[in-house]
């Protein structure tokens, strides 16, 4: 399980999360090692990614020795607004992310542990920050404060069901119709991130501990998202990524369409990435680290990491 950590950024913002480094990841010792960051999806936490015993990520980051850190993303938790000044939610928050956050934790966990690069692990809308972030980064990658080899996505794609978006048609989603602030309940929760329960995607008895991951949102990160995947407002973002990126479909995402042309659609969007991998998960939810499935999820994502930073490293060292 993790740990609680809490710090504040240089502009003097408070940023909340959890972290989790194994023994075995604590060498100074220049390894083929990244660092894992995870952004959580909407209206969840930092906690998304250590729901319980069984489905956290700490199970394979001790197996793999790799250091694990969750921040509960801008707005949420602990972790302090932004202002967004005219931009979108998406746009605000990646670049503070990118240009405090990320170099702090590299500073903090990444080369004191020996790590070769980061890489980002985001779920849901959190997909929609990641992608800016390393689209972000690309465009500074010869003067970024840290490395950055990869990016782990999943519960996103370019269509979107009405119950993800309020509106039959989500690209004529007008912003003044949302309140200001959406809040998920519990018994929308669990269908929503679980898939229907005669699936049995997922073990009953977790559903007594979501109470934890059913927050709000702002309209604007709703709205925004929103924007970001089912227009071409998110294109040029995802087509100047250029770090490696794994890409996940469930095939019993509540919020999207799980199908193997969906899922192939929005890898194919990542033009420029060094790396692009793609899979549709058979009987798996919009939450894939909560079903079944989760365990070998991580190991998978946390694996392939290791893939992508031994190719960093060597891509670097040529």
């Amino acid at each position: 399980m993790t740990d609680s950590i809490s710090s504040h950024t240089p502009s003097g913002r408070g940023v909340t999360g959890i972290e989790f480094v194994p023994r075995s990841a604590q060498s100074a010792a220049k390894d083929i090692k990244p660092l894992i960051v995870a952004l959580h999806g909407a209206t969840c936490f930092s906690g998304y990614w250590d729901l319980d015993e069984e489905r956290t990520a700490s199970i394979a980051a001790s197996a793999l020795g790799l250091p694990f850190v969750a921040i509960d993303r801008p707005g949420y938790a602990g972790t302090d607004s932004v202002d967004l000044d005219g931009s979108t939610y998406q746009l605000a928050t990646a670049k503070w992310i990118e240009d405090e956050i990320l170099p702090e934790l590299w500073q903090k966990y990444g080369v004191p542990n020996g790590c070769s690069a980061v890489c980002l692990m985001c779920h849901s809308l959190g997909c929609c920050v990641g992608i800016t972030i390393a689209s972000l980064h690309a465009e500074t990658v010869n003067k970024a404060q840290y490395p950055l080899a990869g990016l782990v996505i999943s519960g996103v794609g370019r269509r979107l069901r009405r119950s993800a978006s309020v509106v039959d048609n989500p690209a004529e989603l007008d912003i003044g119709i949302l309140p200001p602030v959406l809040q998920r309940d519990l018994s929308e929760q669990v269908p929503f991130m679980l898939g229907d329960p005669e699936l049995q995607l997922y073990d009953q008895a977790i559903t007594s501990t979501l109470a934890s991951q059913a927050g709000s949102m702002t309209r604007e990160e709703l709205h925004g998202g929103i924007m970001f995947m089912v227009t071409e407002a998110g294109a040029p973002f995802i087509e100047s990524v250029q770090c490696s990126v794994l890409y996940s479909l469930a095939e019993h995402d509540h919020a999207g369409y799980g199908t193997q042309e969906e899922a192939r659609s929005y890898a194919e969007m990542f033009k420029s990435s060094r790396r692009v991998d793609w899979s549709l998960m058979r009987n798996a939810p919009h939450a894939i680290e909560w079903s079944k499935a989760g365990k070998g999820w991580y190991f998978h994502c946390l694996g392939w990491a290791l893939e992508v930073t031994a190719d960093y490293v060597i891509q670097q060292q040529q």
